[in-house]
């Protein structure tokens, strides 16, 4: 093993971490390694709309991101939020998320189960119940998501 990786909780701030790397040499996985967590530490937050208010919230609070009409929005387990951003932007940027219809991408890791109809329609039963159709253009994707996964 070329890294070591540790956590220790950090005593002066509740509920952070360091995080400490060793290694024997700067190569290209360390400098991956490197590029992944700073990328990561930028884009865990994002500015959404609440009616006249801008808040921050957490992207992975987002359980799914859709289109309605001409505006964009991400539902969290509280709330529905606008969003400035373009889904193919946001399909484009995050690899936790999967588009599912022209007018919505999901988060994977808030999927609660996949609903396999005998007719070919699948439904995607996420986190916070909502069940979410997939488009019949985008079936092949999911199975072939599914397939990748499966043991």
């Amino acid at each position: 093993m070329r890294y070591r990786i540790f956590t220790k909780q950090n005593p002066k701030i509740k509920d952070k971490f360091n995080i400490i790397i060793e290694y024997k040499e700067k190569d290209d996985e360390y400098n991956k390694l490197i590029k992944y967590i700073e990328n990561y530490k930028q884009n865990t937050r994002i500015v959404v709309k609440k009616d006249y208010d801008e808040i921050i919230i957490n992207k992975e609070d987002i359980i799914y991101y859709f289109s309605d009409k001409k505006n964009n929005y991400c539902k969290t387990k509280d709330d529905t939020y606008k969003i400035k951003g373009k889904l193919y932007e946001i399909e484009k940027q995050d690899s936790e998320c999967l588009r599912i219809s022209k007018s919505c991408i999901i988060n994977i890791h808030k999927i609660k189960k996949f609903d396999m109809s005998i007719s070919g329609k699948i439904l995607i039963v996420m986190e916070n119940d909502a069940k979410l159709e997939v488009s019949r253009r985008k079936v092949a994707d999911i199975k072939e998501f599914l397939d990748e996964r499966s043991i």
